[in-house]
């Protein structure tokens, strides 16, 4: 379920006795800068990447060891594809850019041989800031709309909201900064915390080009 409007404003109301909890590292020092090449108004992170990521050790997300992330919070995976919508696991995840409004995500295998494609469109799917292309959600807590409603007359809820933003950095990586915030209430006690991760891929080297038939 997506909050919006009247419902996201009461959630997320200012509350007495609140608990708040912040893990925010900034970008890591020891990571190349990121690029300043933009197609548009967004920056290009076209390219081909080893689809595990790492994550930088500053942790700011406590990933759970099941891997079942809070209803609307980022899951923490540390696959490309994942993290921009498709479920497959394949060696390389190769994006394209064909224009500033669009952006084309492929499974590749090690030698190059694309997979399952999707295509995500600026405005729908994504947006562009100065800094990153970037993916949001915000959710209910509690699930569906009928959960909300009675945690709401119970005076009991909360929302997750978090962004995947990705840049590509000077030396050809990708790097996404996930940023997460949790606003929760139970009678008169509130919860809220904020959260960051940074994660990159490397640039998959290029595939071997094929052997061509020997001529009689």
């Amino acid at each position: 379920m997506r909050l919006t409007g009247p419902g996201l404003a009461l959630l997320l109301a200012p509350l007495a006795g609140c608990i708040a909890v912040s893990q925010n590292p900034p970008y890591p020092l020891d990571w190349p800068a990121p690029a300043a090449e933009r197609i548009g108004v967004c920056p290009v992170i076209s390219g081909r990447y080893v689809n595990l990521g790492q994550m930088h050790l500053e942790a700011g997300a406590a990933c759970p060891a099941t891997g079942a992330p809070e209803r609307g919070l980022w899951d923490c995976s540390l696959r490309l594809t994942n993290n921009l919508g498709l479920a497959e696991d394949g060696a390389m995840a190769s994006l394209a850019q064909p224009d500033g409004d669009t952006l084309t995500v492929s499974v590749t295998d090690a030698s190059g041989a694309p997979g399952t494609v999707r295509q995500l469109h600026r405005g729908r799917d994504f947006q562009c800031d100065a800094e990153s292309l970037y993916l949001s959600d915000t959710r209910s807590m509690l699930g569906n709309p009928g959960m909300t409603a009675l945690g709401i007359l119970m005076l009991s809820g909360g929302a997750n909201h978090h962004s995947r933003a990705f840049a590509r950095n000077t030396a050809g990586e990708l790097v996404m900064t996930v940023r997460q915030r949790m606003v929760g209430y139970h009678l008169v006690v509130g919860m809220s915390g904020t959260m960051t991760n940074h994660l990159r891929w490397r640039a998959a080297p290029a595939p071997a080009p094929t052997a061509s038939a020997p001529t009689p």
